[in-house]
């Protein structure tokens, strides 16, 4: 059994100039891997998180959810997820499992988008009315 992250050497031994690198695990992992690919003259890495990246150059914004009526305050640095956890704890989610999808949510105010991947999507500050 193998605790804790692997060196790069381990995971990349095989890959050869050309390759494509297929990555699934925790962000420490893929950023090693990430790090180390320009050596082994892959040319494309595909990969997953385990886990939502950390928000960037987020700007706050509102979030209505529409079954319960509440309406959530979402900070510059965090995700949708997880202001809304704090209100709903039981919303479906389960990036930390590796499957991505659980948490899309239908927009119900926009138009132009059906829905919304509340652990990693933002708007650009304007309020959005989810059906939750």
């Amino acid at each position: 059994m193998r605790v804790g992250v692997p060196d790069a050497s381990t995971l990349l031994r095989d890959v050869e100039p050309g390759d494509a690198v297929y990555c699934c695990g925790p962000p420490p992992m893929l950023e090693l891997v990430r790090a180390a690919l320009p050596a082994t003259g892959a040319t494309h890495f595909h990969y997953e998180r385990f886990s939502p990246p950390p928000v960037v150059g987020g700007v706050p914004f509102e979030v209505r959810l529409a079954r319960t009526g509440a309406t959530v305050a979402v900070a510059a640095d965090e995700s949708a997820l997880t202001a809304i956890r704090g209100i709903l704890p039981h919303v479906p989610y389960s990036c930390s499992q590796g499957f991505c999808g659980t948490c899309r949510a239908r927009v119900l105010d926009d138009p132009d988008r059906s829905d919304m991947l509340i652990c990693v999507e933002r708007t650009d500050g304007d309020p959005v009315v989810l059906d939750l």
